[in-house]
């Protein structure tokens, strides 16, 4: 089944509990790994659910009435986000499974999802989002070659010791790798703000590469 975009879809990714029941009665739950951000998947929690819906927010106004590629789009809800400003949004992912889930909820005609490796390529866009996915690449700069000299928008988790990531990555880790980028601090309250990060305790660094 192709869903189209509506508010419908909207208001499922914020979550009811009747919503959630409609959502159980018609699709597996994608499970929650402690990685993948699943919407309606309890186990995912608010917390997870609000910093990677406030990292797509703030990416909004960059992406408007362009061509974005989302990298390591998971489920999809980011790219649907996004295709809401966005001419088109191509959402890529190198999890089968992931993909076909992201297509079932969140696929439209200005959405799409496809399984795709990005170290080994990525589509041509106008600019490139990354939330999440840098962390789990061997080396990073075989990404950032790929997009060029193209937008990227990104963030990488702090000190984050998941078995899922290639390493942990420092603030000064992350400001070397991702060096002519502005830099902004997320911080547990899932606050975006444009600072030093070298001052703050942020959860994540967020950024734009120009």
């Amino acid at each position: 089944m192709k869903c189209q975009m509506s508010w419908e879809k909207a208001d499922l990714l914020v979550g009811t509990n009747q919503m959630i029941s409609t959502v159980n009665e018609q699709a597996q739950i994608m499970p929650y790994t402690g990685e993948r951000a699943c919407p309606w998947n309890p186990a995912t929690g608010r917390t997870v659910m609000t910093h990677h819906i406030m990292r797509y927010a703030w990416a909004t106004p960059f992406c408007w009435q362009k061509s974005v590629v989302d990298l390591g789009c998971g489920t999809g809800y980011g790219a649907f986000l996004l295709s809401w400003v966005a001419r088109h949004v191509q959402g890529i992912d190198i999890d089968k499974r992931t993909i076909e889930y992201a297509h079932q909820w969140f696929a439209g005609e200005q959405a799409h999802f496809t399984v795709q490796d990005m170290t080994r390529g990525v589509p041509d866009g106008d600019i490139y989002v990354a939330f999440e996915c840098l962390e789990h690449v061997q080396d990073i700069r075989v990404v950032l070659e790929a997009i060029g000299s193209r937008p990227l928008v990104w963030s990488i988790p702090v000190s984050n010791n998941s078995k899922y990531h290639v390493r942990p990555y420092s603030v000064r880790d992350i400001q070397t790798i991702m060096r002519g980028s502005d830099f902004y601090s997320q911080g547990k309250d899932g606050q975006i703000i444009a600072a030093d990060v070298a001052w703050f305790d942020p959860v994540y660094i967020v950024g734009i590469r120009r």
